[in-house]
């Protein structure tokens, strides 16, 4: 988890003795101090109607954790197929205009914890 992984880089953040148990306790951020995904989630607008600004039921895309388990859906050919481990970096852009908190952090979080981390710049 590169979550996990960025508190190592700050010397003054001790090291958590372990993983992560619920929603509240996920997410470090840039700084390395306690990210309040909560509070960022229900930060958004509370006078439109969640449904009709986003086109799908809001309410329960909040209550899903930002750091999930996400199965494999690949084909099986697609599960086989061996990519060549000597890729250069690269950088993420994620284009949004008016998300939902909840679903542009699960894309954050799910890019920085299912990427290499070797790959990400």
């Amino acid at each position: 988890n590169i979550a996990l992984r960025l508190i190592k880089q700050h010397a003054d953040v001790e090291e958590p003795e372990s993983s992560p148990t619920s929603p509240e306790e996920y997410g470090i951020g840039s700084t390395g101090k306690y990210f309040d995904e909560v509070g960022y989630v229900a930060g958004g607008s509370k006078d439109i109607d969640p449904y009709v600004r986003n086109r799908f039921n809001q309410a329960a895309s909040d209550s899903l954790p930002s750091n999930r388990a996400v199965p494999d859906t690949r084909t099986a050919m697609c599960r086989l197929k061996k990519y060549d481990e000597d890729l250069p970096q690269t950088s993420v852009i994620i284009t949004f205009h008016n998300e939902a908190r909840s679903t542009l952090l699960r894309t954050i979080v799910s890019v920085l914890n299912r990427s290499p981390e070797n790959l990400i710049k």
